[in-house]
């Protein structure tokens, strides 16, 4: 950064991932979300923690320790995307630190959303319209008690501070709630990418409007649909 490289910059966006997944992945993947957010900057900075944490700081005391400082550096960029891979699984949804960074988001009021594979994506527009039933038994399986670290000390760390913050049941709500926002915003970007013609008979504007219940949008996708 200080060579003024620009592959180098100040992060805007905190990316929530899986780390087993292939890098190539999660590459495509950001590489979709910029192509479908055009009013970002094609340089986008993105925070990744392989690039980031520094590993060597996992024995200091917190206020040195990157590892343990990850819900402050969810608040400082205040926007986060979450690696859907896949889709109908996220495996980020099953590691703990992960959970906590979903969890500072939704605390902070940051930004949020998901992020899919060119492969995903398709796979997931596909279940909006044919398998809309697959998405709300998905979305009803997520449980951040499940989720687990390498190391089960860090998992008891991570699921008790939770626990005390605001309690897994409300953290699990809390969860829940944004991913189910995320993916609503998945179909609305879906929606509006048809054409006029096939949009008005599209059975996606039906089953986003169930996706969207108790969120703002759906009485105006039912009139429409």
């Amino acid at each position: 950064h200080e060579r003024g490289d620009p592959g180098v910059g100040v992060a805007t966006v905190f990316v929530s991932w899986f780390l087993e997944t292939p890098l190539e992945t999660l590459v495509d993947a950001l590489r979709q979300y910029l192509r479908l957010h055009p009013e970002l900057p094609p340089d986008t900075k993105f925070w990744v923690c392989d690039f980031v944490i520094r590993q060597s700081t996992r024995q200091l005391g917190i206020s040195m320790n990157d590892v343990k400082r990850l819900g402050d550096c969810v608040r400082a960029v205040g926007h986060t995307v979450l690696l859907m891979e896949p889709w109908y699984a996220p495996k980020p949804l099953l590691r703990a630190y992960c959970i906590k960074e979903v969890f500072h988001t939704q605390a902070s009021g940051a930004r949020f959303e998901v992020v899919m594979s060119a492969e995903q994506q398709a796979a997931f527009e596909t279940a909006l319209v044919d398998d809309f039933e697959s998405i709300a038994k998905k979305l009803s399986q997520v449980d951040v008690r499940k989720a687990e670290c390498r190391n089960p000390k860090d998992t008891e760390q991570i699921l008790g501070e939770l626990e005390r913050e605001v309690g897994l049941t409300e953290c699990n709500k809390a969860v829940f709630g944004l991913l189910r926002g995320a993916l609503a915003g998945q179909g609305r970007a879906a929606l509006e990418r048809m054409e006029p013609a096939e949009r008005a008979t599209s059975k996606l504007i039906s089953n986003l409007g169930m996706l969207l219940h108790d969120l703002d949008g759906t009485e105006a996708l039912y009139r429409e649909a």
